[in-house]
C-alpha cells in the first residue's frame, strides 16, 4: 500500500454513510461511520449488513484503534 498499512489494517471515517463508510468497507478498508444525528434503524441496518462500525462522536474512535 501506498502508506505502509493494509487496507485491513486502515479505517476510513466518514459522516455519509454510502459514500463513505460502505464504499471504504466495498474497497477492503474498515469502513467507520461518524453519524452524529442518530439515523433511521434502516441506514443502522445497511451499516450492520456492510460490516461498518457506527459511532456518535470523534471521542468513540479511540476505542476502535
Amino acid at each position: 500500500s501506498t502508506f505502509g498499512v493494509a487496507e485491513a489494517d486502515a479505517l476510513y471515517v466518514g459522516d455519509r454513510l454510502l459514500t463513505d463508510a460502505v464504499g471504504a468497507a466495498e474497497a477492503g478498508l474498515t469502513g467507520v461511520w461518524l453519524d452524529r444525528l442518530g439515523a433511521a434503524r434502516e441506514q443502522r441496518e445497511v451499516a450492520a449488513a456492510s460490516g461498518v462500525r457506527v459511532i456518535s462522536t470523534l471521542a468513540e474512535l479511540s476505542a476502535l484503534l
